[in-house]
C-alpha cells in the first residue's frame, strides 16, 4: 500500500512540473485508464480536477464534455472505435495493394492470372488470413476478368459498416486503389490517397 501511495505521489509530482496542457492531458489520460478499469468514480474525480485546475486548456473542454455527458466510457469507446476504424481501413488499403501486386506476380510466373485468392495462397503470395477473405474487419473478394491474364477486380467491404470500417475499396489490373464511403467502391470511385482523406 505504501509503495502504491508513493508511486501516486511521484506521478502527481511529475504532473506538476510540465506545461498546463500537458498536465491536463496526463490527468485526462489517467481518467480514461481508470474508466477502462471500471473505476468510474475515480475517473470522474480526475476529470473534475482537470476542469478546476486547468480551465483554460483544450483538455478541460474535453473533460467538461465528458462530464456533461456523464459517460466517459462512451467518449473512450468513441475514440477507440475511431482508432480501430482507421487502423482497419489502413490495413484494407495495404491488403488491396498486396492483392494487386500478388496478381502481377502470379501472372508473371504462371503466364495467366489467378482465379481466386486461394490460388495466390497456394503459391505463397498471400497470407492465409488474407486468402481466407476476412482480415482486420473487412471482407475481401476477388474476381478474374474475362481474360484472367489481363483483368481482375478485388473489393474490400467492412464486415460491420460504421464499426469495423467506413469505406469500401476496389482495385483492378490498373493497380489503383479506389474507395467509397457510400456503398461498394468501383472502377469509377475516387482514387485513395488523392486529395483530402
Amino acid at each position: 500500500m505504501r509503495q502504491k501511495c508513493f508511486c501516486l505521489l511521484i506521478f502527481f509530482a511529475l504532473i506538476g512540473c510540465g506545461k498546463p496542457e500537458e498536465k491536463a492531458r496526463t490527468l485526462f489520460n489517467q481518467a480514461q485508464a481508470l474508466e477502462r478499469e471500471g473505476k468510474s468514480a475515480e475517473a470522474k474525480q480526475l476529470l473534475e480536477r482537470v476542469v478546476k485546475e486547468y480551465p483554460q486548456t483544450q483538455v478541460a473542454t474535453e473533460a467538461n464534455q465528458a462530464l456533461d455527458r456523464g459517460n466517459l466510457a462512451s467518449t473512450i469507446t468513441g475514440a477507440l472505435g475511431n482508432a480501430l476504424i482507421k487502423a482497419n481501413q489502413g490495413s484494407a488499403v495495404a491488403s488491396m495493394r498486396t492483392i494487386g501486386s500478388g496478381w502481377l506476380l502470379y501472372r508473371s510466373t504462371k503466364g495467366t492470372g489467378p482465379l481466386s485468392l486461394k490460388e495466390m495462397l497456394d503459391d505463397d503470395i498471400l497470407s492465409p488470413e488474407l486468402a481466407s477473405g476476412i482480415r482486420s474487419g473487412y471482407r475481401f473478394t476477388f474476381k478474374p476478368g474475362k481474360d484472367p491474364s489481363l483483368e481482375f477486380s478485388a473489393t474490400a467491404q467492412p464486415l460491420e459498416p460504421g464499426k469495423t470500417g467506413r469505406r469500401s475499396y476496389y482495385v483492378d489490373e490498373m493497380q489503383v486503389v479506389r474507395f467509397s464511403e457510400s456503398g461498394p467502391a468501383t472502377s469509377s470511385s475516387p482514387q485513395h490517397g488523392v486529395g483530402i482523406e
